[in-house]
């Protein structure tokens, strides 16, 4: 029996020295906050209201970190609270609250005679009533057991629900009724309630908001619910920094402002603090988040400007005139000149290195953006010509005829980059394909008629010469190839092209755009019979892109 009991005399110190840390922190938060509502109502005499207002919330913060917003110290930290909203703000509705807070810790605290002045204890009195207790009773009598408190440790914050109250209907509410919030969790969404009176004749309510720094208001329009209960809610992406500021405003049908509950000059403050409370109970209505079509707007840019989503497929058709460089040596495909000192034909030559058109051409360009600036594309281009007119003439009895050149086709491979964001986007892009393209050259004053040599085609000029080791037959009748009115001919180049260039893509609508380009290519001779030189497109077209 003996070691029985020393067995238990050991188990019971035991448990007495593992409880004495978590109280002895109790005591060590007591002595804290009860320092602070000492500092905080020094600050009160001394007229620094903000300073104190800081203290006291700081302090209900700690008792409910602590577990103990539910003591004595947490009652008398509400009533020097209400004292300091009443009396230093003048915010009679928000020191009238945190009365009935502590009257609902502590049914028997009473205000300090020596501050009751007659503002403090109408407040007061209004609080008593709304708790169930008659103005100026004596307090209730509170016979409470002693109970051992268990040890605290690190006790969640409390959250509070508030009391199940029938919703008035708005013929008995007055005016625009709203119980300030005091404080919030940061990043956590704020119901804000309000009643609404017929008396007013106000059709809406708003709800505006900021947070520290932010210079305007944001207005967020309540919900109706039922009898003369309005519903918002600032949103927790704006529940930053240090406090928050709002105030209610009701309108009528024509938007014009009726009554308000604070104001901008001297709206409710919201103290954000990491211990406060959670909401008590969320809206069960929808309210709307002014912040949510910003943040999708700020999305869209980041992700634009990060490249992660833009129209990546696009289709241009472009239409334009071009120009190029013939150098000497280069010859024509339809005209076949006579030269006496060889007595033979030879293909028409450029005499001279010169400027020579293209005049009409359209591009069909497809393609895809790998990355926001940088992309890849298919490009066909379709030379059409139809000014050329050295051909066979049609005298009714031509041999192997030689038509006229009408256009040209290539096709290229495109590497653009477009730079800036916007609407406008300058780029510059590398070519690099296969395909001819003709120039047109006019050859008119290249024969020599007065000798009787025209300019002739194919089939007079290799008669003429001899092919295939058969001797010439002069005595051939020539074809001629020139019109009396003139002769232009075409030049083919090719059949390798590589280039670049320059533009502007131009998004004119969400899907539209205009291209406006210019592109030098070079065309390497690449095969027998194939000449070189150089060609400059300028384009303009319209396109697509999803």
């Amino acid at each position: 029996m003996r070691l029985t009991n020393r067995l238990l005399s050991l188990l019971s110190a035991a448990l007495i020295i593992s409880a004495l840390p978590p109280l002895a922190h109790a005591q060590d938060v007591e002595k804290q906050v009860t320092r602070m509502n000492k500092k905080a109502m020094e600050d009160y005499d001394s007229l620094e209201f903000d300073s104190a207002r800081k203290t006291l919330i700081d302090a209900v913060a700690m008792l409910r970190s602590n577990g103990l917003d539910e003591t004595p110290l947490a009652a008398k930290t509400f009533l020097n609270l209400g004292v300091l909203y009443i009396a230093g703000f003048k915010d009679k509705t928000r020191g009238q609250q945190q009365f009935v807070n502590a009257l609902k810790i502590k049914p028997d605290i009473r205000l300090d005679p020596a501050i009751a002045v007659p503002e403090l204890e109408e407040a007061f009195n209004a609080a008593l009533k709304i708790v169930g207790q008659k103005a100026g009773a004596k307090p209730p009598i509170v016979n409470k057991p002693p109970v051992e408190k268990p040890p605290v440790v690190e006790k969640p914050p409390v959250v509070e629900k508030p009391p199940v109250v029938e919703k008035p209907p708005a013929e008995e509410v007055k005016g625009l009724v709203h119980n300030p919030i005091d404080e919030s969790r940061p990043n956590t969404q704020v119901p804000v309630r309000a009643q609404l009176g017929n008396d007013v004749g106000a059709t809406r309510v708003f709800l505006f908001y900021r947070g520290g720094g932010q210079e305007d208001y944001i207005s967020v329009p309540m919900k109706h619910t039922e009898g003369a209960e309005w519903v918002g809610a600032i949103p927790g992406d704006a529940v930053t920094g240090r406090a928050i500021q709002y105030y209610l405003e009701a309108r009528d049908a024509r938007g014009r402002p009726v009554v308000g509950s604070g104001s901008a000059p001297n709206p409710y403050i919201i103290s954000v603090n990491a211990g406060a409370a959670a909401p008590a109970f969320v809206p069960e209505v929808d309210v709307e988040d002014p912040l949510a079509a910003e943040r999708l707007r700020k999305k869209r840019e980041a992700e634009e400007r990060s490249g992660t989503k833009f129209h990546r497929l696009f289709l241009f058709v472009t239409a334009g005139t071009g120009f190029g460089y013939e150098p000497q040596g280069n010859h024509t495909e339809v005209a076949y000149q006579y030269q006496p000192s060889s007595d033979t034909y030879i293909r028409q030559p450029v005499g001279t290195g010169g400027v020579a058109f293209a005049p009409v051409h359209i591009g069909v360009e497809f393609g895809g953006m790998i990355t926001k600036g940088f992309g890849l594309s298919g490009l066909f281009r379709f030379q059409v010509y139809t000014a050329a007119n050295a051909e066979t003439a049609n005298t009714g009895s031509q041999n192997a005829p030689t038509t006229k050149a009408t256009g040209a086709i290539a096709g290229m491979v495109r590497a653009r980059y477009r730079f800036l964001d916007g609407h406008v986007h300058p780029y510059i892009h590398v070519d690099i394909g296969g395909g001819q393209i003709r120039h047109a050259l006019d050859i008119s004053s290249a024969q020599d008629l007065v000798a009787g040599k025209p300019l002739v085609d194919r089939y007079t000029a290799e008669t003429y010469n001899g092919v295939n080791g058969q001797p010439g037959d002069h005595t051939v009748v020539p074809q001629s190839v020139c019109p009396a009115s003139g002769c232009v001919d075409t030049i083919a180049l090719g059949n390798l092209l590589v280039g670049g260039g320059a533009g502007l893509w131009i998004d004119v609508q969400k899907y539209v755009a205009l291209i406006v380009d210019v592109s030098v290519l070079g065309a390497i001779a690449a095969g027998d019979g194939q000449q070189s030189g150089m060609n400059i497109d300028v384009s303009l077209g319209v396109g697509v892109h999803f």
